[in-house]
């Protein structure tokens, strides 16, 4: 690494000050192809990060994986101030990493609402779908990160999309909501996506074999049954479906339709 670089990554602000008056470059990159932009901020110094900025850094330069400083910061503890220094400095939240990751997907599994909100204020894209089709909907619900689903359906974020694999919303509640994901997207009524006997069977085939795999976080109850059951209850078909009540979107056998 560089003199800068180290300056930044120890949070040195006088060593900053005395190498960028000394004509450092703010864009060398280290063997890592970091700027010093990005040790700054990964070493959590506002300060050091504002003196690079107020320098010329260029605050979207990306590394060897098309990751930007505002990408690598996400997932670290307190970074939203941090956020906001890099936003206020013109960061472009819709720039993904090489396999197709936003800020944002990486955000919905890393970080608060108060983050997710201040991506999508400034712009960022909730449908962006990365290298598996899936978007930060889809993030948020493999980790069941609450808030940051919230702020993405307030925000408008598309819940009828599928992923490359042609699985939908409903497939990955099945295999990885948590009874409180499956009541903010039952909240959110899904539109749009297939209610017929054949997809729902689909559905529940996903739900049930959560337990047979690395997606179950825990043995199913019956009270994530009665979730799903009313989530499923809640979305909206794209056409009428021959669907003859509530108790035909349960499997045979499974637990009573009735939620009372």
């Amino acid at each position: 690494m560089l003199p800068l670089h180290w300056a930044a990554r120890c949070n040195n602000l006088e060593a900053i000050q005395i190498l960028l008056e000394a004509g450092a470059d703010t864009e060398a990159v280290c063997k890592r192809d970091w700027t010093a932009l990005t040790h700054a901020a990964l070493t959590g110094s506002v300060a050091g990060c504002k003196k690079l900025l107020q320098a010329g850094a260029n605050v979207n330069a990306t590394d060897h994986a098309g990751k930007t400083t505002l990408f690598r910061v996400l997932g670290r503890d307190g970074v939203s101030e941090m956020v906001t220094v890099l936003l206020d400095a013109g960061a472009n939240v819709n720039i993904c990493s090489y396999n197709s990751v936003s800020p944002l997907i990486r955000a919905a599994i890393y970080e608060t609402s108060n983050v997710c909100e201040k991506l999508l204020e400034s712009g960022a894209d909730p449908d962006i779908y990365d290298c598996r089709g899936g978007t930060a909907v889809f993030s948020a619900i493999h980790v069941n990160n609450h808030t940051a689903l919230r702020a993405l359906v307030k925000h408008k974020a598309r819940l009828h999309l599928v992923d490359h694999c042609g699985y939908s919303l409903l497939h990955h509640a099945a295999w990885f909501a948590d009874v409180k994901t499956m009541q903010i997207l039952q909240e959110a009524q899904i539109k749009s996506l297939p209610k017929d006997v054949e997809a729902v069977i689909g559905y529940w085939r996903c739900f049930f074999y959560r337990n047979e795999t690395m997606h179950g976080r825990s043995k199913s109850d019956e009270d994530e049954m009665k979730a799903f059951l009313a989530l499923l209850c809640s979305a909206i078909p794209p056409h009428p479906t021959p669907l003859l009540g509530d108790m035909q979107l349960c499997m045979p056998g499974s637990f009573p339709g009735d939620l009372d």
